[in-house]
């Protein structure tokens, strides 16, 4: 395991993202996606570089604002705004497709009521 998967696994948490969506909250547990990514790097979320070409592990929203912000960045596939919702519901749904693991379905990441 290299130093900075150490690095992150020091400092990694369970994360809870959409606080305020109508579908509800959605515990995102960073630390068992980092100890899980040993065949998938950390770019593979955290995909944008500096222009050194060093990777920039900023949070999904740092640059993935609300719909409709004129900051978004643009889609590759298409002229649609990546905001943040998509860019979430793209990178992780993709991945669990690919993976064949993981939540696919609204319910499975979205709870509607949490349990204390």
């Amino acid at each position: 395991m290299t130093f900075a998967v150490w690095v992150l696994l020091a400092v990694a948490e369970v994360l809870t993202l959409d606080r305020k969506g109508a579908r509800g909250e959605v515990r995102f547990d960073h630390t068992a996606h980092v100890k899980a990514s040993t065949k998938t790097p950390c770019v593979s979320c955290h995909h944008t570089r500096t222009e050194r070409g060093t990777p920039q592990l900023a949070p999904c929203a740092a640059c993935h604002l609300a719909e409709g912000d004129p900051k978004n960045p643009a889609s590759k596939t298409s002229f649609d705004e990546l905001h943040r919702t998509r860019a979430f519901h793209d990178q992780c749904i993709g991945c669990h497709i690919t993976a064949v693991k993981g939540p696919r379905a609204c319910v499975e990441c979205h709870a509607t009521e949490r349990k204390p």
